[in-house]
């Protein structure tokens, strides 16, 4: 569904992923994350394509895809630019990656993570470290990334 209070290039780009992931498209998401200039992260370390990536993880039993259409039916959070710079600011799923210790709830609840994953990072101190989502409010699509 809709979330109230996006801009208009950040709600159609997180339909057109949602989308994407639902018909486990990879070549569309590839595409959606303007993964040819390099600018897109999907791990950290790793560059290239990020379907090529992807499908790997799907091969291996992890679940991207699924994590991507999950996350984006999430509350969301808002991050400013750093620095306070006059830079657009940047949309976040889940809410819980800006800081939101509120959001963590709603992880637990989507399926994402079970309480014990999620307390054991709040005890690391580091903050959420799951699967986490960024689009600017231009539209595009900056990083899908878990782990630090």
């Amino acid at each position: 569904g809709d979330q109230a209070g996006l801009p208009a290039p950040v709600a159609e780009r997180r339909q057109e992923i949602v989308a994407a992931a639902l018909a486990c498209d990879y070549d569309a998401l590839a595409e959606l994350a303007g993964a040819d200039d390099g600018s897109f992260t999907y791990s950290y370390g790793d560059g290239g394509d990020p379907s090529g990536y992807w499908r790997a993880a799907e091969a291996r039993g992890e679940r991207p895809l699924w994590y991507l259409a999950r996350l984006l039916e999430l509350p969301y959070g808002v991050q400013a630019p750093a620095g306070g710079s006059e830079a657009a600011p940047t949309y976040l799923w889940p809410a819980a990656a800006t800081g939101d210790e509120d959001d963590w709830s709603a992880i637990s609840e989507a399926g994402l993570y079970s309480e014990e994953e999620l307390e054991a990072m709040q005890r690391a101190g580091s903050g959420y470290l799951g699967y986490r989502l960024g689009i600017t409010a231009d539209g595009d699509w900056l990083f899908l990334v878990a782990g630090d």
